[in-house]
């Protein structure tokens, strides 16, 4: 390399050492407080039921980044558990169909009928999007339907289409 060349590529280091050094500096409270008002989730209340703990662990990530608050079940008993315990203590249940011990209708049966809680919004979660699935999600008394692999973007996007009714008996 030239002279030349070298000391652009260091001019180029230092400017990026510099910026990065304004970033790290930059006070952790306003980076958090910036960070809230950009959670669409905020103060979103989920219970997260899967089988699975890596898809446990994904849902509670892209929730948490957007500010809900999570609570994971890994079988559906859990979930009947921790409905049971308190009905009012989540806005809103994602539950994947296809559990062992108790699967995703069965719980939501379980819940809508032996809990009486009608008004808490259970999503089915599954591999397939067959129409078929999606019948017997709202059969079995889920209220709407978000295929895995999830994606953050339409996690967030079905969530918050239950925001209205999270705020309206929020109070």
């Amino acid at each position: 390399m030239h002279e030349a060349e070298l000391a652009a590529l260091a001019a180029r280091d230092t400017s990026r050492i510099a910026a990065n050094a304004a970033v790290a500096s930059t006070p952790l409270a306003t980076e958090t407080k910036s960070r809230a008002s950009q959670q669409s989730l905020a103060g979103l209340r989920v219970l997260v039921v899967d089988n699975s703990s890596i898809n446990r662990e994904v849902a509670e990530r892209i929730l948490c980044r957007e500010g809900a608050e999570v609570l994971t079940c890994k079988d559906g008993q859990q979930a009947v558990t921790a409905i049971r315990s308190d009905p009012h203590r989540f806005d809103v249940v994602l539950m994947d169909v296809q559990m062992p011990v108790l699967d995703g209708y069965e719980a939501t049966r379980i819940i809508r009928n032996e809990l009486g809680v009608a008004r808490l919004p259970i999503i089915a979660v599954t591999a397939g999007a067959l129409a078929g699935e999606r019948e017997r999600a709202l059969g079995s008394g889920m209220n709407d339907f978000v295929t895995k692999p999830l994606r953050p973007t339409d996690l967030v996007r079905k969530l918050s289409e239950f925001l209205p009714e999270f705020k309206a008996t929020d109070s």
